[in-house]
């Protein structure tokens, strides 16, 4: 992805040298709006290679996981800046941003909930929006095509990994019969977290089985594609407290939560101060899978349900920074900061 070597040379007086690293194949699609919208400004790089990393001898390192710990020991004078790769805590969030020079986040009052919690990166905070949701909030991202017959509703499934805080193991070897009794009543599209297959490969085998039992269903084997089009294709989510039950609010559409009560017994992810668990009130939240398809079918046929709720989140998650210009915004943050005195480790 070394396309952006032949762009136009920038702006000599504003450009820095930057590099977009990737750590793992669904962090592409998060960084990529970021990168397109530097590469005008700046002499940029894509990759997930190291040693293109050292070629390039960067001003900043831009990354959205954990990785700029290790970056700032092969890097001491470039800088880095953490843009996230999602919205929630799983007490991940505070190692994340710690990681880093500058960690991006989607709005003010997200700075107000890190520094009331003593979290805070080694130089500052940029309030500038979410960069894998520029594309939704501009209208660009075009829905998947399912195949669901004409007038029936799509039910997007999104569970995450992690046994204790995870939706899948509530819903026992038929996870589509447990979600929708009868296939008529919805089409169900199942988009596991990328990293379902390499911790939990008995659960893709558990949907596989499940999906070619039952008709009105895709499961979504390549699962690290990015979840946009899917969302943009649904009529409500089913997830549990994965990170893109936050990212639905950009569509303002009917969400149904599972919450696992293992979660209590096994403290490993859970933060019950993370969004993720402070706003349930945004869909019908399941307890008892027993309850699950009734759930489904009320956020159906009621899709102003628990609305308020929603837009009061969305207001604190996203505030007004929902204009799809955050890579916009990263770029112009970028260009402000210094050059580096470039001495590679070696």
């Amino acid at each position: 992805m070394l396309v952006a070597l032949d762009d136009p040379l920038p702006d000599p007086e504003t450009s820095r040298r930057v590099v977009f690293h990737v750590k793992s194949r669904f962090h592409a699609p998060i960084l990529k709006p970021g990168w397109e919208q530097a590469r005008p400004h700046h002499v940029t790089l894509f990759t997930n290679d190291v040693e293109e990393v050292l070629a390039h001898q960067p001003d900043v390192v831009v990354a959205c996981d954990s990785q700029l710990v290790s970056m700032r020991r092969i890097l001491p004078e470039a800088f880095t800046v953490n843009t996230r790769h999602g919205l929630i805590s799983k007490l991940h969030a505070a190692s994340l941003a710690k990681s880093a020079d500058y960690f991006c986040v989607a709005s003010p009052s997200q700075v107000d909930w890190f520094r009331d919690r003593d979290i805070a990166p080694r130089k500052d905070f940029w309030p500038i929006g979410y960069l894998q949701l520029d594309p939704l909030f501009r209208g660009e991202v075009k829905p998947v095509s399912t195949g669901a017959p004409a007038g029936m509703p799509v039910v997007l499934f999104t569970p995450t990994h992690g046994e204790a805080i995870s939706g899948v193991p509530m819903l026992g070897e038929d996870p589509v019969a447990a979600i929708r009794p009868n296939p008529n009543d919805a089409f169900v599209i199942i988009k596991p977290h990328p990293e379902i297959p390499l911790r939990h490969p008995e659960w893709m085998d558990r949907f596989r089985v499940s999906a070619a039992l039952h008709e009105n269903v895709m499961l979504v084997t390549d699962t690290h594609a990015s979840i946009d089009a899917y969302m943009a294709a649904s009529d409500i989510m089913v997830s549990d407290c994965s990170s893109v039950m936050l990212s639905y609010l950009a569509l303002d559409r009917p969400l149904v939560l599972l919450s696992n009560q293992q979660r209590f017994d096994s403290p490993e992810r859970f933060d019950r101060e993370g969004p993720e668990w402070q706003w349930r009130s945004i869909g019908e939240d399941v307890e008892d899978i027993a309850n699950l398809p009734a759930a489904v079918i009320n956020a159906i046929g009621s899709p102003g349900s628990h609305a308020e709720a929603r837009e009061t989140a969305r207001q604190h998650i996203f505030g007004e920074l929902t204009d799809g210009r955050t890579g916009e915004r990263l770029s112009q943050n970028i260009a402000a900061l210094p050059r580096a005195d470039y001495k590679p480790i070696s």
